[in-house]
């Protein structure tokens, strides 16, 4: 996880679920996703899901996101939870100490999130403005951000 990106952990209160058979649920509950390695995913394009295994069975999920579009990511990522925990197998949101917290109201959950990650998403901020940029993280935001530099150069280069 770099400056540009931020996670929620979630655990699962029943383990007996395997990788497979949630993902079948989650294309049957209409969760556009696909594969990034074994045990990662792209979900609805623009978040980073991440299985946690144990004995084949999930054990916890991670979910990435990007701050060039904190507000309306982490309302997608409230929703991809929504979907998981009332149609697929109730889940857990984990704290950064590794403590359990039930799945909160939409309004709790951002201010969970905010709470969580307030400093870093100030020190983005600061680093590279308000962007309302709806990109992956990771090596997605950084072409972007290079792309957008570039384009820059040349404005100026030909003003």
């Amino acid at each position: 996880m770099g400056a540009e990106s931020y996670y929620v952990k979630l655990g699962i209160v029943e383990n007996e679920i395997s990788k497979d058979r949630f993902l079948n649920e989650l294309t049957k509950m209409n969760v556009k996703y696909s594969s990034n390695s074994k045990n990662e995913f792209v979900i609805e394009d623009f978040l980073i899901m991440t299985i946690h295994l144990n004995s084949e069975k999930i054990q916890e999920l991670s979910i990435e996101g990007c701050f060039s579009w904190f507000h309306e990511c982490s309302l997608k990522i409230y929703e991809i939870m929504f979907i998981i925990n009332n149609h697929i197998f109730s889940i857990v949101l984990k704290d950064h100490d590794g403590r359990y917290i039930n799945i909160l109201s939409e309004d709790d959950f951002l201010n969970f999130i905010n709470s969580m990650y307030q400093e870093k998403y100030n020190a983005f901020l600061e680093r590279y403005g308000t962007m309302n940029v709806k990109c992956l993280p990771r090596e997605q935001f950084y072409s972007h951000i290079n792309g957008q530099r570039k384009k820059r150069f040349f404005k100026n280069l030909f003003k």
